[in-house]
């Protein structure tokens, strides 16, 4: 895929150490710091999200389980992409910026549009969603926030990475 390793694209230094053998060690994001970086960006999202379903269904609010709340929660999530754009060519959304953490493959090279775009957030979102909708039409019970927690609890394994780190093999390390 298209991965450039850090140095090719940042003017700015990474927190790294040195192991026995000479190479670069990264320091891992601290969950504080994946914690509210997530808030910022979960801000932005709603935000775009209101906005959108405002323009699109007037006072109405879409939270029924429907094909209409998919398309605003894609579309929403399209136009996040498109603003955090600059950004997320580093590996990087506007609250990991704020937040000097940044996304990188297990490897520490940045990741592709193509990996955090689709498999990092698109993916994980679909099959979220998919999931909750088939289990809350059978059984009538969301499974959403239960598919979400599973996928942040994991952060607070020894790697310190969510079910869409190992998912798409990132992990989120510091910045200076």
């Amino acid at each position: 895929m298209n991965e450039r390793k850090i140095e090719d694209f940042t003017t700015r230094n990474v927190n790294k150490t040195k192991d026995n053998y000479g190479a670069h060690q990264y320091q891992t994001a601290s969950r504080t710091r994946r914690f509210l970086a997530s808030g910022i960006d979960a801000l932005v999202y709603t935000i775009i999200f209101l906005a959108l379903n405002r323009i699109l269904f007037g006072n109405n609010l879409v939270f029924a389980y429907s094909l209409k709340r998919f398309f605003l929660a894609v579309s929403a999530f399209i136009i996040f992409f498109i603003c955090n754009f600059k950004f997320l060519i580093h590996g990087q959304t506007l609250g990991k910026r704020i937040l000097m953490i940044r996304v990188v493959t297990m490897q520490n090279n940045v990741p592709s549009l193509f990996t955090i775009f689709i498999i990092r957030q698109m993916l994980f979102l679909c099959v979220a969603f998919a999931i909750d909708n088939l289990n809350y039409y059978f059984f009538h019970i969301s499974m959403l926030n239960f598919i979400c927690l599973i996928n942040y609890l994991l952060i607070f394994g020894k790697q310190k990475r969510c079910l869409h780190d190992y998912v798409s093999h990132t992990q989120v390390i510091n910045i200076n």
